[in-house]
């Protein structure tokens, strides 16, 4: 139990560094706090958005594309 709150914490620790990187555009920043993030939770649709937002970016256009596709998928089922 204690494993997993810290996990989350850890998650949300990723994701508030990725969201500040990408509002600092510092894309690669934002793209490598993204990717710990997914590396813990790989359904964090938070994480996949904002790699995908630094991704875009940056250019890298393929990547992002695939990124904002994970996240339409994993919000399919809720509609």
């Amino acid at each position: 139990e204690h494993a997993v709150a810290h996990g989350k914490v850890l998650v949300s620790c990723h994701l508030n560094s990725a969201a500040a990187h990408n509002k600092l555009k510092a894309w690669s920043a934002g793209i490598k706090s993204a990717a710990a993030a997914l590396a813990l939770d790989a359904s964090s649709e938070k994480a996949l958005f904002r790699r995908g937002f630094a991704r875009a970016r940056s250019g890298e256009l393929e990547g992002a594309k695939a990124d904002m596709l994970a996240v339409l998928a994993l919000q399919a089922p809720r509609f």
